[in-house]
């Protein structure tokens, strides 16, 4: 048997746009969804009015944009000095 060989930058196939967008749409609903529901909970446990399920919505989108920013956002990696070296790789979940 032949050890398998990682693929190259060549070999590497685009990533699928519509997988890519539903990843985003997966970020962009599952942050404000899950904060959303822990506030809820806790207003519910802690304080019996709605102040924290808001908050929590909020906080859930404004988390989600940045991860997403992060990850899709960034063509360019930051450097040891503060600055940004240009070339970086692409964060496309969907190559292999």
């Amino acid at each position: 048997m032949s050890a398998a060989v990682p693929p190259t930058s060549d070999d590497r196939v685009p990533a699928n746009p519509s997988g890519l967008s539903a990843t985003v749409m997966a970020y962009l609903l599952a942050g404000p969804l899950t904060y959303g529901g822990l506030g809820w909970v806790l207003d519910r446990w802690l304080l019996h009015r709605t102040l924290l399920m808001p908050i929590g919505v909020v906080g859930g989108m404004a988390l989600s944009i940045y991860v997403v920013w992060l990850r899709y956002g960034t063509s360019r990696t930051p450097d040891v000095d503060g600055g940004a070296v240009p070339g970086a790789t692409r964060h496309d979940e969907e190559i292999p």
